[in-house]
């Protein structure tokens, strides 16, 4: 599988959630990150894909009229 930067800016949050989650921050802190990132965290080992929501940038419009 080839990755794109939307999959490799998934993972990254996932493992920095992970990562300050297991550290020495407060418990409320810790549990603020894990209910933000839960999807990503509780991902189900079975499971083939994950479905990520990506915007794009929007281009301005050039309204001459």
């Amino acid at each position: 599988m080839e990755w794109d930067k939307t999959d490799e800016a998934v993972v990254y949050a996932r493992e920095w959630s992970l990562d300050m989650i297991d550290s020495d921050i407060p418990m409320e802190n810790a549990k603020a990150i894990y209910e933000e990132f839960q999807e990503w965290i509780d991902v189900d080992e079975d499971a083939e894909s994950l479905e990520v929501l990506a915007l794009e940038p929007i281009e301005p419009i050039d309204d001459q009229s």
